[in-house]
């Protein structure tokens, strides 16, 4: 090292020569002396026993696999593994011409709700990263560990696809998050319970009552918003490509394959733990459930509300084919109920499947439970493009559900 020099005499036995075998033991003979400890070097003292603990067990980071606590969330990390894509899986060279062609106010509409959905995948990449540093369960660690990455790839998706279609206005588009106040709400009202998971679990280090609820409350809110909020924003991204014959392909192909981590392994896995936590007694947690659920169907009907009033903002310069009020109010309420019935709680709402959520469904559906992303429903996607596979909904007609 040039901007150190250290010089050490060979005949001076009291001098321990710098990050020889001797220093490196000195430093851990001092660190047990000052009980310094380091948390990211696994094993404790004793071999833990609560291995099927979610939260608060006595789980030492040491990663071990020889034992199966729950088969359920095995196969969520499987589901994960089989659906890994990257970035610069979609090609956006026909997206560049068809934003073009799209009425302004169709095209305001795309691309304030990309701008949020990058945030929000931003967003939620931190709380992930804190669950996996909570969870003491080894195979939920994991699993928690992939989620944060898949949403690290879905928030450089959106970046990447921005940066392609408009080049140097990217910038300008993505600068809304700081500018556009309506942006700004819709991150603040996700925030507070990811903030106070955070404070209360990780910073105070807590483990009564206060912070399960927050840890509870944390799942619920993160659950709401990958199952109602984000499904509403996919389906209008869907519906702009639809109604303007592909001026986006390959952002809807995008969607589509986010989606599919979103709605089959994310929100699974949120109502998974949520569920595991409330049945078994062991956890303990089971107690709170009354507590929370009054809190989860009261805080899901504001997670609607929150959709129609950035509805409404989105509405501002006008209706397109496919999107109202109604329509949308009918997509946010819809999904509202499903989290609700997912989790065994009364729904809210009693919204009835329409042919709009028939034809959303089908559309996102990858079908890649087991084929690799290349291979998957290769009548619909070929490597790098995006097939019109809308065809057969010709007829489908765009209805206002206004009762």
């Amino acid at each position: 090292m040039k901007d150190v020099e250290m010089h050490v005499e060979a005949n001076d036995e009291n001098i321990i020569a710098p990050y020889s075998i001797e220093y490196f033991e000195k430093q851990l003979r001092d660190a047990k002396v000052l009980k310094i400890k380091n948390d990211l070097i696994p094993l404790g003292d004793t071999i833990p026993t609560e291995h099927g603990k979610l939260f608060f067990g006595d789980y030492d980071k040491f990663v071990r696999n020889d034992y199966l606590s729950f088969e359920s969330i095995e196969k969520l990390s499987q589901a994960s593994e089989s659906n890994s894509w990257f970035k610069q899986e979609v090609d956006y060279k026909n997206d560049k011409v068809g934003c073009d062609r799209l009425p302004l106010n169709a095209l305001s509409k795309f691309k304030k709700t990309i701008v949020y959905q990058n945030l929000m995948d931003s967003a939620v990449v931190n709380l992930f990263a804190a669950l996996s540093a909570t969870t003491t369960n080894v195979e939920l660690q994991y699993l928690y560990n992939r989620i944060n990455i898949e949403e690290n790839i879905h928030a450089m998706t959106y970046g990447h696809g921005l940066n392609i279609v408009f080049g140097q206005e990217a910038k300008e588009i993505l600068d809304m998050a700081y500018n556009t106040p309506e942006i700004k709400r819709r991150l603040d009202f996700e925030k507070y319970y990811a903030d106070k998971f955070i404070e209360i679990v990780i910073n105070q280090k807590r483990d009564d009552d206060e912070a399960k609820m927050a840890i509870l409350q944390a799942l619920g809110a993160t659950f709401l918003l990958e199952g109602i909020k984000f499904p509403s924003s996919f389906y209008l991204t869907w519906n702009i490509n639809k109604v303007y014959e592909n001026p986006i392909q390959g952002f809807s192909r995008s969607l589509k394959l986010i989606s599919w981590d979103e709605m089959t392994v994310h929100t699974t896995t949120g109502s998974t733990v949520m569920k595991i936590l409330k049945k078994y007694k062991d956890q303990g947690f089971q107690h709170l459930f009354p507590q929370f659920e009054t809190w989860f169907r009261h805080y899901a009907e504001e997670v609607v509300n929150e959709d129609m009033i950035w509805n409404e903002y989105l509405l501002e310069d006008g209706e397109i084919p496919g999107f109202t009020y109604d329509i949308g109010q009918h997509v946010s309420r819809y999904w509202a109920d499903k989290r609700c019935s997912e989790m065994g709680f009364n729904v809210i709402y009693g919204e009835k499947k329409s042919d709009i959520i028939d034809w959303m469904n089908s559309y996102r559906d990858l079908k890649k439970g087991v084929t690799a992303l290349q291979e998957a429903d290769a009548t619909n996607y070929q490597k790098g493009k995006l097939k019109n596979d809308l065809d057969r909904f010709d007829d489908f007609k765009f209805k206002s559900l206004r009762k």
